[in-house]
């Protein structure tokens, strides 16, 4: 029965974990010149395309799985060190405790964003100042049934193992294991067909139940 999962458990909360891979900081984008100057800088121009997506607005998350099953989910933080919310993603309606498609043995580590929809906000009385407020402030709570009160939704854009070397492959891992992923797009390279894919974006993005930056 789920409830024998809290006897005798030690509290996640506040320990430290140490990140095995940096978590850094995503960045964005919002015009022709910087994707062109991203480009460059990377020499990537002979790539046959480039795949662009949503920056949601959220609270970066690591989840392990150990021969598919979840045994750690970490916080950012400071992008080397963040904090053990493994009590409270149990209370996360979309994160799956097993995996379903992997790999026996395998060691699997998918990132992605806690976010608190836009309509649950609102729905809520908009009682945190903004839905990435809320998305935070309902994980980190001390008391991990607390985080159960608002239906937070993770969504991955990233999967780490030894087979997801594309993002096509990491979002069908995503996909086989019933884990959200954010969509992704594909981008021209020429500068005209950049900005018009920016501008529907920035469109579109109204419309979204998520929050994006």
């Amino acid at each position: 029965h789920p409830i024998l999962d809290d006897v005798g458990c030690v509290p996640s909360y506040g320990r430290t974990v140490r990140h095995g891979a940096v978590m850094g900081s995503l960045k964005k984008v919002k015009t022709a010149d910087e994707i062109l100057a991203y480009i460059e800088d990377w020499r990537c121009q002979n790539l046959g395309r480039i795949l662009g997506s949503w920056k949601l607005d959220g609270l970066s998350l690591r989840l392990t799985y150990n021969d598919g099953v979840l045994v750690e989910a970490a916080t950012r933080g400071d992008g080397e060190f963040g904090q053990d919310v493994m009590d409270n993603v149990k209370y996360v309606p979309n994160i799956p405790q097993k995996l379903i498609a992997y790999t026996p043995g395998s060691r699997v580590e998918v990132r992605g964003e806690i976010v608190l929809p836009i309509s649950v906000w609102e729905k809520s009385g908009r009682v945190f100042a903004n839905p990435r407020n809320g998305a935070s402030g309902t994980l980190l709570q001390k008391n991990p049934k607390e985080t159960g009160r608002y239906p937070l939704r993770f969504i991955a854009y990233d999967v780490r193992n030894d087979h997801s070397t594309t993002e096509e492959t990491k979002m069908n891992f995503c996909r086989l294991n019933s884990i959200s992923a954010i969509e992704y797009f594909t981008l021209d390279f020429d500068k005209g067909g950049l900005q018009e894919f920016l501008d529907k974006m920035d469109e579109q993005r109204k419309t979204l139940d998520f929050g994006t930056v």
